[in-house]
């Protein structure tokens, strides 16, 4: 009902959005290794890569039978019944493995990461691919109707 309402709720959906692919990853980590490995996450970044591209057509289909509060609402249905589905989904890092969920060591874990050169320079990189690629996804849309649009006038 409001522009702060819509930010906040754009907010959750975006923290649920970036879990799922840092748990898909994750998991991948805990249960492969080698070339399965690089074989899961290459399937995983295929689907990462095909879901923003059909995400318009599928939203222009919704938007033809219902308003666009309905691509809002299927959102918050696809994020219940994803939640749902992990209630059996066991934890995949070994006892072994896993480390202390202590607030005091966790921020001095993300202090490290945060501070590291190598981190920082990877994130970086990955920044600017990631920004024109959503660069393309929000233009390619307003790009597609002007030159329709140019076209068709004499």
């Amino acid at each position: 009902t409001s522009v702060p309402m819509m930010i906040s709720w754009r907010l959750v959906q975006a923290v649920g959005a970036c879990a799922n692919v840092v748990l898909s990853r994750a998991m991948v980590r805990d249960l492969y290794g080698g070339h399965q490995a690089a074989r899961m996450l290459s399937v995983l970044m295929t689907v990462m890569a095909v879901a923003p591209l059909i995400g318009p057509s599928v939203g222009g289909l919704i938007l033809r039978m219902a308003s666009w509060h309905a691509i809002f609402w299927l959102l918050v249905g696809v994020g219940l019944l994803t939640l749902w589905s992990l209630r059996g989904l066991p934890e995949t890092l070994p006892p072994e493995r896993r480390q202390s969920l202590h607030p005091v060591y966790l921020g001095k874990t993300y202090w490290k990461v945060m501070t590291s050169p190598v981190f920082l320079f990877a994130c970086g990189g990955l920044a600017f691919n990631f920004a024109g690629f959503f660069l393309y996804i929000m233009s390619a849309p307003v790009l597609l109707v002007t030159v329709k649009t140019s076209a068709a006038s004499p």
